[in-house]
């Protein structure tokens, strides 16, 4: 028996750097990460084990491809291009009209996708995309406690995913590889607690929203594990942001940023500083906020459409629960669609002839966009309304000459 003896390359000072820069720039390109000291020393290993085994940065890359690491991130669907910025922003979805059929619960309201079950998570998908959605919906925290919402329970009972933002963006990632994009409610809600609440310190026990100052103190750490940064809660270079419409709550963030009665309200500077925070953060990223019934934000006559609101791309409309409609409806909708605008037979000749419209000016990155995103929410979850009652709302709201609806 011949033993071969290979002889191990011992590098001067200059030499280890030059394998360590390597060894950085391979870890980065294959494995999308920084390297911890076990990798480095696997790879000044390869670096000082004479070619053709060893001795190049091909050898190191042939090496990394080996490791299950490599595998586990390379051999998974990859994402798709990304998209440009009017089909992240522009949001058809079902918040409402769609049912879901489920192997665990049966047939509910389509909801809580993230905390589906991984079949049930795959097939409310598919249902979704059957259904022509470009969107779905998820929640960073949320629950729904209503006593007469139709949700099985541990759903109405929610989960926080603040605290495992990996996880979160596992499903979020899951949506986008199937063709979808996500618009993710990030529990803003109210107002906080205090000014940085601890994980669990919710503002509202139906809903496990954590508020206005809290996200404001939570923005970054929530943005950067998304975008993937080295240091963050998810290091894994891969940017889902890209497909993501960034949103800080439901209705409960305007109104809902306000202050108690007898001080100055500071809810129009919340909501503008959001979004320069959001704006700063992400500089060409997507976020929207959902405002209240008739409460278009943040009441400066449209003024602010050609100042601190153009940090928003999206601009989404809670209106009254179907069939009920009226100026919180016609009014909304002619001051956010503008020329789009068609009057309904049921709006009035004389009401609001000439109204203005606030999203004219649009942002730096684009026009703005705006969605009739709830409209029967309500009623469907407690099972009040069918589905084709609420295409019904739909088609009033497309007639309306809205695009875009939830």
């Amino acid at each position: 028996m011949t033993i071969r003896a290979v002889s191990i390359i011992v590098p001067d000072e200059e030499t280890l750097t030059v394998w360590i820069a390597t060894a950085y720039d391979v870890c980065r390109d294959e494995l999308r990460r920084e390297p911890d000291p076990a990798y480095l020393a696997s790879m000044i290993h390869v670096a000082a084990t004479p070619p053709p085994e060893g001795g190049s940065k091909e050898a190191m890359i042939r090496v990394t491809r080996l490791s299950p690491e490599w595998h586990a991130l390379h051999d998974r669907p990859q994402l798709p291009e990304a998209p440009p910025r009017a089909s992240v922003c522009g949001v058809q979805t079902h918040f409402q009209g769609i049912w879901y059929e489920t192997r665990e619960f049966g047939r509910f309201p389509g909801a809580f996708l993230a905390l589906l079950a991984d079949d049930d998570r795959a097939a409310a998908i598919a249902q979704h995309q059957a259904a022509g959605d470009t969107h779905v919906t998820m929640d960073l925290t949320g629950a729904y406690r209503e006593p007469a919402a139709i949700y099985p329970e541990r759903l109405k009972n929610g989960h926080d995913w603040s605290n495992d933002l990996p996880g979160i963006k596992a499903r979020v990632r899951e949506a986008i590889v199937a063709g979808l994009f996500v618009d993710i409610a990030l529990g803003g809600d109210g107002r906080s607690v205090n000014d940085n609440p601890s994980f669990g310190q919710y503002n509202d026990p139906v809903g496990d929203t954590y508020g206005h100052e809290w996200l404001m103190a939570n923005l970054e750490r929530i943005v950067t594990a998304f975008r993937g940064d080295a240091g963050s809660e998810a290091p894994d270079g891969e940017d889902l942001t890209r497909y993501m419409l960034f949103r800080p709550g439901y209705d409960g963030v305007f109104f809902g940023w306000g202050d108690p009665p007898g001080q100055p309200d500071r809810q129009p500077a919340r909501v503008l500083a959001f979004g320069a925070k959001f704006r700063s953060i992400l500089p060409d990223g997507y976020v929207c906020i959902e405002h209240g019934i008739g409460t278009i934000p943040v009441g400066e006559g449209g003024r602010e459409y050609a100042g601190g609101m153009q940090t928003y791309d999206v601009i989404m409309s809670e209106f009254p629960n179907w069939p009920d409609r009226g100026d919180a409806v016609w009014q909304v909708a002619a001051r956010l669609l503008g020329p789009a605008y068609r009057r309904p037979a049921d709006q009035p000749a004389g009401d609001d002839p000439h109204p203005p419209f606030y999203l004219a000016p649009g942002t730096p990155r684009g026009p703005y966009v705006t969605c009739a995103f709830e409209f029967a929410k309500f009623p469907e979850s407690r099972g009040q309304i069918p589905p084709d009652e609420v295409q019904r709302a739909r088609d009033y709201y497309r007639a309306l000459g809205y695009t875009f609806t939830g």
